[in-house]
């Protein structure tokens, strides 16, 4: 039997979505045996609510920030986790591999 852990799987949303929308995915990947993580981007607020009440705290954040913000996210783990974005987020997934972030050490 392998004691090797599963790698975390990072969920990155699309534009004019909300971490939480990746909740059900995250907890199909949770009954699996995986760690999974969907932070916001910049400015996300912890609820759909308040991203709604204050737009302009994610407004301005270009590609470079976005990526940026999860490759610190990435740096803080273990291991290079397996990395799916959706939509806009899939570019930021992109971002990732052209610059060779998720390669292990």
């Amino acid at each position: 039997m392998s004691t090797t852990a599963k790698p975390t799987v990072l969920f990155i949303h699309g534009l004019w979505m909300h971490p939480s929308t990746w909740e059900p995915w995250a907890q199909a990947f949770n009954e699996l045996g995986y760690a999974t993580m969907a932070p916001g981007w910049p400015g996300d607020a912890s609820t759909v609510g308040e991203s709604r009440e204050h737009p302009e705290d994610i407004a301005d954040h270009g590609i470079d920030e976005i990526t940026d913000h999860y490759a610190r996210v990435i740096a803080d783990l273990d291991s290079p986790p397996i990395v799916v974005g959706h939509s806009f987020g899939g570019l930021i997934a992109q971002n990732f591999w052209d610059r060779n972030w998720l390669l292990p050490q």
